[in-house]
């Protein structure tokens, strides 16, 4: 059976354009997530779109409902290792930046830090100053 039909139904001018545009805002936003080098490139993006009709009773008029949804890459998980030790009743934890526990390291900028990414010389002044040893060769 075949039949003639008139049905204006423009994707483009739909709901006053909402419909194109929750399609471009979706299209925009797994791009986004296609960009974002925390995602996996090896994931796939699915833009997904639901048009529901409802007829009134009459059959007269048509009630059309539109959602457009996307799922997209989930950022890549990330990790690090943190250092913690008991001193009485405190507990104390830090990131560990060097990956061993009492190494030393040069960070992006050149300087020496502590496996927790204090600068030494920095913790060196506080051990100085805390154990009342004399610097002779501090001036004043």
């Amino acid at each position: 059976m075949r039949f003639t039909n008139d049905i204006d139904f423009d994707l483009n001018s739909l709901g006053d354009g909402k419909f194109r545009r929750h399609i471009e805002r979706e299209v925009s936003k797994i791009f986004e997530n296609i960009h974002d080098k925390q995602t996996s490139s090896e994931t796939k993006r699915t833009m997904t779109i639901k048009v529901d009709f409802t007829p009134n009773d009459e059959r007269e008029t048509v009630a059309v409902n539109f959602s457009v949804a996307s799922k997209l890459a989930p950022i890549i998980d990330a990790n690090t290792s943190m250092k913690t030790e008991r001193l009485g009743d405190l507990i104390k934890a830090h990131e560990l930046k060097s990956g061993v526990p009492g190494q030393t390291y040069i960070d992006d900028d050149g300087t020496v830090k502590t496996d927790i990414g204090e600068p030494v010389d920095v913790v060196e002044k506080e051990t100085v100053k805390k154990s009342n040893v004399i610097d002779m060769k501090a001036k004043g």
